[in-house]
């Protein structure tokens, strides 16, 4: 999910959200209090446009969350990121099956938009 370079990248502001995600994750903490780290990290100073934590936050939401929420989160972080191509593709990856052919189409658009090269829909 993510790499080395990734969090050096960051300036180091992220490696404290990360391993307190990571540490609650392991210890299978409740749902509410790992989305309320998410939910800090993503709204904290210095990190909202960080498409590392976004992505985290997506991965986790389509794994255990309800399956509106999943959708909503992915047009925030769209919202906060719009460059990153990866929050896209995983928007589209993890919860293609929660979206509308409408919705994939118009974010396929939007990122035609944004001019992110999309040659090929995840899971086609």
């Amino acid at each position: 999910l993510c790499s080395r370079r990734d969090i050096q990248d960051c300036g180091g502001r992220l490696v404290p959200w990360i391993v307190s995600v990571h540490a609650e994750w392991n210890m299978e903490t409740s749902y509410n209090r790992i989305r309320t780290i998410l939910e800090r990290s993503v709204d904290s100073k210095g990190c909202p446009h960080e498409p590392l934590l976004w992505s985290l936050y997506l991965h986790w939401e389509a794994a255990r969350g309800p399956k509106g929420r999943g959708r909503r989160l992915l047009y925030r972080a769209i919202g906060r990121c719009p460059w990153s191509k990866q929050l896209f593709l995983d928007g589209l990856a993890l919860l293609g099956n929660q979206l509308t052919l409408t919705e994939c189409a118009d974010l396929a658009e939007l990122m035609q938009e944004k001019e992110l090269r999309l040659h090929k829909l995840p899971g086609d």
